[in-house]
């Protein structure tokens, strides 16, 4: 995905002055950072007095979610505990509409496609070690829990309003796939923070550790929802070929065991398919939709997703 992206020049002089407040010298060198999602600018900075940051802003002109996604991950950057796997918060844009802010610079390259072993082993690392700073999270902030409860099962929309391009298999399924996201918020209790986003573009790789960066979709829940989600990308970017199939079905049951998704305390691979085709649904709906405003490759992104996970659900014996 390449959204829409604003260079550090093509920004109004009130930004200027106050990332120059922030970092205490002017910027002199503006290094566009062309991954992710969210349109706007995002930009790792070099200031004439030789500092390293990370700039990300964003206008309503834009896109209308932008600003308070924003506001959101600022916000919540600066709850986090230090020793988290996250850029460290700097200081806060908000002048003339442009919302955003400053960041820790993270000097790093993003997984290579298809995922590595090692970049696999590194990234579940890093979200071992979040769950373990952020037990107990106290700060209020909204739950998983909350968002499955806010978000209408697709599948039972599908049962009613059946899509004319739909694939056949899923139409077959579909009292199925909606008891399966029914059943998720069994699962969906926890007191860490979770990411919620976890995507190569969203994970910068360090000697010392993954460095997971856009926070704007986080929540509080069980750690095992973003081990998850790393599943859900590795199904999405691997080839189609049975070893790599195999590979996140090995994954499956690794993160059952690790992050023990369970209310039980026993290691259960049915929350995590739960949670996959809870995110297939929403992919097969939102899919459908035009493009939001400066993402332009942001449906058919999710429509190759949607294609994956499909596959491997077809594939596995999950959904036999």
């Amino acid at each position: 995905m390449k959204p829409s992206r604003i260079r550090w020049d093509q920004l109004p002089d009130s930004v200027h002055h106050r990332v120059t407040e922030i970092l205490g010298s002017p910027v002199s060198v503006d290094n566009v950072q062309t991954h992710g999602t969210t349109p706007g600018t995002a930009s790792r900075v070099v200031t004439a007095d030789g500092s390293h940051a990370f700039v990300k802003v964003g206008h309503p002109s834009i896109n209308d979610d932008t600003p308070n996604l924003n506001r959101r991950e600022a916000t919540l950057l600066s709850l986090l505990p230090a020793a988290a796997p996250a850029p460290h918060l700097l200081g806060r844009i908000d002048v003339d509409g442009w919302v955003g802010m400053v960041t820790s610079d993270v000097e790093g390259p993003h997984p290579n496609l298809p995922w590595s072993d090692d970049d696999i082993d590194a990234t579940l690392e890093s979200l071992s070690r979040l769950a373990e700073v952020t037990a107990g999270f106290h700060e209020p902030w909204e739950s998983f829990e909350a968002r499955l409860q806010n978000t209408p099962s697709v599948w039972e929309q599908f049962m009613t309003d059946t899509p004319a391009d739909l694939d056949p298999w899923l139409i077959e399924r579909l009292p199925d796939l909606a008891g399966r996201v029914e059943r998720l918020a069994h699962h969906c209790h926890g007191e860490t923070v979770v990411h919620g986003a976890i995507r190569s573009d969203n994970v910068l790789l360090r000697a010392d550790g993954a460095v997971l960066v856009d926070w704007s979709h986080a929540v509080i829940g069980p750690a095992w929802v973003d081990a998850a989600g790393l599943i859900i990308d590795i199904i999405h970017t691997d080839p189609i070929d049975a070893p790599r199939w195999n590979r996140a079905d090995n994954l499956v049951k690794r993160v059952a065991a690790e992050f023990s998704p369970s209310t039980h305390g026993e290691p259960a691979v049915e929350p995590i398919v739960d949670l996959l085709v809870a995110v297939l649904g929403l992919s097969e709906r939102e899919c459908r939709k035009p493009d939001p405003a400066g993402m332009p490759q942001f449906r058919e992104f999710q429509r190759e997703r949607a294609s994956r996970l499909r596959a491997w659900l077809w594939a596995s014996e999950h959904l036999a």
